[in-house]
């Protein structure tokens, strides 16, 4: 495929006969002047953050939820489409609850993000639920997770009087057979 037909967008890498184009922040995955092109793509959300242990005493939060993810297919056309990848939760302070992570979407398919850990109770819903937190060593359930989701970086775990850590970033990958492409 000429530079000039390429599709384009996100950092382009050929692995075993397909194309991938890689989005670790937003942007516009191009068809270019010709169609229809069959892709599969990947839609991970942000996960959310821990919440921060409170300071002085025995209580220790749990780690953010991972953002959702959404694999499946679709045939485009020629034209400019929109990717929008989710942050992840920002990270806590002290005493503080974490942060939900910001939903990925491609398409018409929204991958939601990470349940954040509130730092006391238990954790919020999201792409997948987040940890609760600890009370004299009882733990508080975790968030429900939303369905058709799963992986994503999480916030990590934190400790007694520390910030929560951030979550990992969402992403979203296109593939197609290098094949059609040319």
């Amino acid at each position: 495929m000429s530079s000039e037909t390429a599709c384009s967008g996100g950092t382009v890498t050929e692995v075993d006969g397909y194309r991938y184009h890689t989005f670790t922040s937003d942007g516009t995955f191009g068809v270019p002047a010709r169609g229809p092109l069959g892709i599969e793509y990947l839609v991970i959300a942000g996960g959310g953050s821990g919440g921060g242990a409170n300071s002085g005493s025995a209580r220790a939060s749990g780690g953010g939820g991972a953002g959702g993810y959404l694999a499946t297919s679709a045939s485009l056309m020629v034209g400019d489409y929109s990717v929008t990848v989710g942050a992840g939760g920002a990270q806590s302070a002290v005493s503080s609850a974490g942060n939900q992570g910001s939903n990925s979407v491609f398409l018409t398919s929204t991958s939601i993000g990470g349940g954040r850990s509130t730092g006391k109770t238990a954790g919020e819903s999201g792409g997948s639920g987040a940890g609760g937190g600890g009370l004299g060593g009882a733990v508080a359930g975790a968030g429900a997770g939303e369905a058709n989701t799963g992986g994503g970086g999480g916030g990590g775990s934190n400790d007694n009087g520390a910030s929560g850590q951030a979550g990992g970033s969402g992403i979203v990958v296109i593939r197609y057979p290098i094949a059609v492409a040319q």
